[in-house]
């Protein structure tokens, strides 16, 4: 189980959120996108994941990005993230 956790701050994003959660171990990948802040959680099988969130902030707005869950390797480079720039991509790497 993990949760991805996306909180958009200061306004309306411009463009939807766009998630790619990639199982590195075979093609059963997800991709979703959503239009506001949103807090999800899914059961993926075992398995070695990555996870894509990129996005455009609204104007003087910020986003914070976090994944949560049971792992066995906790998210890599971090587990959360706070993008003020413009336009953003955040990649997590993961161990279910």
């Amino acid at each position: 189980m993990i949760n991805i956790n996306v909180g958009i701050y200061g306004g309306k994003a411009p463009i939807p959120v766009k998630v790619h959660i990639d199982n590195l171990d075979n093609n059963n990948d997800l991709y979703f996108s959503r239009t506001s802040s949103f807090n999800e959680t899914y059961t993926l099988p075992a398995g070695r994941y990555s996870i894509l969130v990129a996005g455009m902030n609204p104007e003087d707005g910020y986003t914070n990005i976090s994944v949560s869950g049971n792992f066995r390797e906790e998210p890599l480079p971090e587990a959360s993230f706070t993008r003020k720039t413009p336009s953003y991509a955040v990649f997590f790497y993961i161990e279910v």
